[in-house]
């Protein structure tokens, strides 16, 4: 049962990006309403204007960024997360964010 909930609690945005060694998933709550999107980037390389493509529109907002101040980060956070209807990682709408150098940026 508990590789059930696991596998229907997770979904993988893209692994494939070795280049720009990023991981991106959905970790998905009991309501969609609840999924959080998680980017991941295992460099010491900023990267801005990072694409991701995303399952539905809507406003999203940055529940946690690890390059924030308050985790003795420069503060490049994603205050304004604009949904574009450009086609990404076989989802129909994406987004661009800054993910942090060796860091990690949460969305809901």
């Amino acid at each position: 049962m508990k590789s059930n909930l696991v596998r229907e609690g997770f979904q993988w945005i893209d692994y494939g990006d070795h280049e720009n060694s990023v991981l991106t998933y959905i970790r998905k709550g009991h309501d969609a309403k609840n999924d959080l999107i998680v980017a991941c980037n295992f460099t010491p390389v900023l990267r801005e204007n990072y694409r991701i493509g995303i399952p539905k529109k809507g406003k999203l907002k940055e529940v946690l960024n690890s390059d924030d101040v308050k985790y003795g980060g420069t503060g490049k956070i994603n205050a304004d997360i604009k949904t574009s209807t450009k086609e990404w990682h076989g989802h129909k709408k994406s987004i661009q964010i800054t993910i942090p150098p060796l860091g990690v940026v949460i969305l809901k």
